[in-house]
């Protein structure tokens, strides 16, 4: 099935749920987390302690701007092979922020179904899982918003730890996406029908992030 994701929303999307996770300040772009959203993290490092999933992956160092620019090697390929279709059905529209930074997008022309994650790396890796646990904290608050908004209570849990992909993963329920971590960077695969097919995609970007 397709997953069904306007550029748009995608970069609206960036700028809220997953800058608001990597604790930026409000209205900044990646590249624009000063010193005072640094000195929030190193006070208060996260709301939960700092845990790897996977502590044989620690050994996994930076990754390069290179393979953040490149999308970890992702291409329209990669996504016609999740999703059972031809290569020329997509369209590449990734874009690159930053060198730390890209929206990497692989849509049908004419229509809003594709592939979309983000690529946001951190300056260290210490501060990446940091930011990984505050999304794991964040998560309730999250969806206690959106109940509270909505008067309703939601079945399925906030967050869903992920096992075997990258260095450490989970699904939050808020937005629907699946953030990985591998080395300094996180991506954030938004959401599609799926979940094996989200799941597929965060394996591959962090396989490509680590050899190239």
């Amino acid at each position: 099935m397709h997953v069904r994701v306007e550029v748009n929303q995608m970069r609206n999307h960036m700028y809220g749920a997953l800058l608001v996770l990597l604790t930026a300040a409000p209205g900044c772009g990646p590249d624009e987390r000063g010193a005072d959203a640094q000195q929030t993290i190193d006070e208060t490092k996260s709301p939960v302690p700092i845990k790897s999933e996977d502590p044989i992956s620690a050994s996994i160092g930076m990754i390069s701007e290179a393979a953040i620019a490149t999308c970890g090697g992702f291409t329209s390929d990669d996504a016609a092979a999740v999703l059972g279709l031809s290569a020329g059905a997509f369209e590449d529209r990734s874009e690159i922020y930053s060198s730390k930074s890209s929206l990497c997008s692989f849509m049908i022309p004419g229509t809003a179904d594709g592939i979309g994650f983000y690529l946001v790396a951190s300056g260290s890796i210490e501060r990446a899982i940091a930011e990984m646990e505050m999304g794991r904290g964040m998560a309730g608050i999250a969806q206690e918003n959106i109940d509270r908004a909505s008067e309703t209570t939601s079945l399925e849990p906030p967050l869903q730890s992920v096992s075997g992909i990258g260095e450490e993963a989970y699904f939050m329920e808020a937005n629907g996406s699946l953030m990985v971590r591998v080395g300094n960077v996180q991506i954030q695969v938004l959401h599609m029908e799926e979940p094996k097919q989200m799941q597929e995609v965060g394996r591959m970007v962090a396989e490509g992030l680590q050899n190239n």
